[in-house]
Parts: structure tokens; sequence; C-alpha cells
């Protein structure tokens, strides 16, 4: 499973889009939607991500 703490997602800017949880697990193949935080603008990758076999690339918000 991949893990994404509330510690990563503000190093790179980014929050949960549909959740407030602070720490979430996610199987292999699952998909989690990040957003933004307010005033941040997507860099580069997807912000939706897909976790395979432990890791998942997190969006980055400049």
């Amino acid at each position: 499973p991949c893990s994404v703490t509330v510690e990563l997602m503000d190093e790179r800017s980014i929050q949960l889009r549909w959740s407030g949880r602070e720490k979430i697990f996610s199987p292999h193949g699952d998909r989690i939607s990040f957003r933004c935080k307010r005033g941040k603008y997507s860099v580069g990758s997807d912000l939706t991500q897909t976790c395979n076999d432990g890791e998942m690339t997190l969006p980055l918000c400049v």
C-alpha cells in the first residue's frame, strides 16, 4: 500500500481533494485525487495519482 501523510502533502503544497484525513493508506491500483492549496498552482504531474506497488508520485504545487 501507499502511505501519504499531511507532512508530505504540506511539503508539496497539496491537500486531499475529497477528504480531511491527515494520513491515508491506499492499496495497489487505488487512485487518489489531490488539489493545490489556496493560491498555489500545479506544476508538472497530474493531480490524480495511482498507487503502484507501494509507490506514488505526489503532485507539486507552487
